[in-house]
């Protein structure tokens, strides 16, 4: 039996149509993955929004003449909590042994302003240490913050004129309702 070239045009007629029929039901399929692929994105953002992440901070200032630095460590972000994990403080170099004693403070100013080494106990901390170099270390909610609070390192009874430095590492966390929203590692 031979084929006639009505019998090949319908043939071919009908592998286009299946071909066409199969490139609708790939698109359809394309774009149902992309919905689902764009759905995990909304929600791998959503819970990456929910998981602590590590805040890192170092600051210097130079000591008065009175013998008061000042350091500015900043604050978490509004709508974001800090707790703080560890606090190094010293001079500029590690291996200084500058004078002078550090206080470490949760306000939301300037617990020093005039650096007069007058400080008040009510936002006071820790004392992080009696000699210079030295570290501070911290358990969950020891010392926490939110915005617009910030951390302050004091140092008194420092040499004028010399760089102190303080370093810091935090756990930062999204506030949401006026609550801590992930646990602490």
């Amino acid at each position: 039996m031979s084929m006639t070239d009505d019998d090949i045009g319908a043939g071919l007629g009908i592998h286009f149509g299946v071909l066409a029929d199969l490139a609708v039901r790939l698109g359809s399929a394309a774009d149902a993955m992309d919905r689902v692929t764009s759905s995990l994105e909304r929600a791998r953002q959503s819970v990456s929004d929910q998981i602590p992440i590590t805040a890192r901070v170092a600051h210097s200032a130079v000591c008065s003449a009175a013998g008061v630095a000042v350091i500015d460590m900043r604050g978490p972000d509004q709508g974001r909590r800090w707790e703080l994990r560890s606090v190094f403080v010293g001079g500029a170099q590690v291996t200084g042994t500058p004078a002078g004693k550090g206080y470490l403070f949760v306000a939301g100013a300037n617990p020093d302003s005039t650096q007069t080494g007058d400080l008040s106990i009510v936002n006071a901390r820790d004392l992080i240490t009696q000699a210079l170099p030295d570290s501070a270390f911290y358990s969950s909610d020891q010392v926490a913050l939110e915005y617009p609070e910030k951390v302050w390192v004091v140092i008194t009874g420092g040499s004028s004129s010399l760089q102190y430095a303080a370093n810091l590492v935090a756990l930062d966390y999204p506030v949401i309702l006026g609550a801590r929203s992930a646990v602490a590692i």
